[in-house]
């Protein structure tokens, strides 16, 4: 058995090996889909989100990540999921290094990455995301959710029930990708340990004229922790924005960028108690850009412009989203 050993933090200083085997060999037939799931002491929610994912009409591998869990995750794992994989980190690397793991063991064409409170809400919810990609275009398709303990609108949807729309607004933890895509792009940088890191490969796949498409309908039942650290929250959304920045903005529009950034980040903390841990995080994200700077790779600006229409106007018909990307 092979442990890969690493500090616990916020953000790796970079990439590397996150996980190890414990136990699940690959399936000797590829399947069509491997399904990720990162958890971290939430068995209880993480064994009603596995049995949703066993039940599907399509068969999944399932390959769930423990991030350094410190209850017993793994043994309820081997004694009542004893055909999944697992992959352990010894020390929490947060959700976007377990997905990645997740997706370098996995051995299915397509990637569905469920966070561990992300119920299937019907045995069809894989079945009917597989449907959608019915275009080379489509890298991704969300699984539309509803907030279960609060309303019932359904988040991430497509505002019509016919047509094809694209977004940059959708969550890690329930999105199914076309994983040589995924992979292609490197999967979620690993740097924004968690929060904010959905627009970062949202617009590294639209440089590569890549979509995230709009699902139809609910198809996940979304159970919202009980704890939750606000205050970990805004400190790492204002740190991964200017991470964000950095990474993919041409130059021309950086300074510009990086300043509406900062400005509308901390207005908008201010009038909801978050001021504090956002300016820690603008802070923070300062060590961060200097040791990763080598990461940068500004995308375009016509690949720019697209992307910040499409976040200010949300989902957009796939044809207007090519004629904008045309026309810059």
């Amino acid at each position: 058995m092979i442990k890969h050993l690493s500090i616990e933090g916020d953000a790796p200083s970079s990439p590397s090996p996150s996980a190890a085997i414990l136990e699940g060999e690959a399936p000797s037939s590829p399947p069509l889909v491997s399904a990720v799931v990162p958890t971290k002491n939430r068995q209880n929610s993480l064994r009603i989100v596995l049995r949703s994912v066993i039940e599907q009409t399509i068969h999944c591998e399932v390959i769930c990540v423990d991030d350094g869990s410190t209850d017993t995750t793994v043994s309820m794992l081997q004694q009542e999921f004893p055909t999944i994989r697992i992959l352990r980190n010894q020390a929490s690397l947060g959700p976007t290094a377990a997905r990645n793991a997740g997706a370098r063991a996995a051995s299915g064409k397509y990637l569905l990455t469920l966070d561990d409170d992300c119920v299937l809400a019907n045995p069809k919810s894989v079945e009917t995301a597989l449907s959608l990609f019915d275009s080379n275009d489509v890298a991704a398709v969300t699984l539309p959710f509803v907030n279960v303990q609060f309303d019932t609108t359904v988040r991430t949807a497509a505002p019509e029930p016919t047509g094809t729309f694209v977004t940059t607004d959708y969550y890690a933890g329930m999105v199914l990708f076309r994983r040589d895509l995924y992979l292609d792009v490197n999967g979620y940088r690993e740097e924004y340990f968690m929060h904010h890191e959905e627009p970062d490969l949202a617009i590294r796949l639209l440089e590569k004229r890549h979509f995230v498409r709009n699902g139809f309908n609910r198809l996940i039942d979304h159970y919202e922790s009980p704890v939750r650290d606000s205050e970990k929250l805004w400190r790492l959304g204002a740190r991964n924005a200017i991470l964000f920045a950095v990474y993919n903005v041409p130059l021309s529009l950086l300074l510009f960028h990086l300043a509406s950034t900062v400005i509308r980040t901390f207005l908008y903390a201010l009038k909801r108690g978050g001021a504090v841990p956002v300016l820690k995080g603008f802070c923070q994200s300062l060590p961060i850009v200097s040791r990763t700077i080598g990461l940068r790779a500004p995308v375009s600006l016509r690949t720019y412009h697209a992307f910040r229409i499409l976040k200010n106007r949300g989902p957009l018909r796939l044809t207007v989203m090519k004629e904008v990307l045309r026309n810059g």
